[in-house]
């Protein structure tokens, strides 16, 4: 894969994504992870957003922990 100018910090996080990509969201992520992420989606979409925020995930993260 062509390096493009990318760090190879950038680059090693473009191979890992595009290893991801296509798989199932139950595949990529543990199913804590599901639980956080799905939360946050939940919280984005009470505040009216169309994306999570870092907030949305500390919310979440803080919530599935308590």
């Amino acid at each position: 894969m062509k390096n493009f100018g990318l760090t190879q910090k950038e680059n090693d996080l473009k191979i890992y994504l595009s290893k991801l990509e296509g798989g199932k969201f139950e595949e990529i992520f543990s199913p804590d992870s599901q639980k956080v992420i799905l939360r946050a989606i939940a919280i984005a979409k009470e505040r009216g957003g169309q994306r999570i925020e870092i907030g949305d995930l500390i919310s979440a993260l803080s919530e599935i922990d308590a």
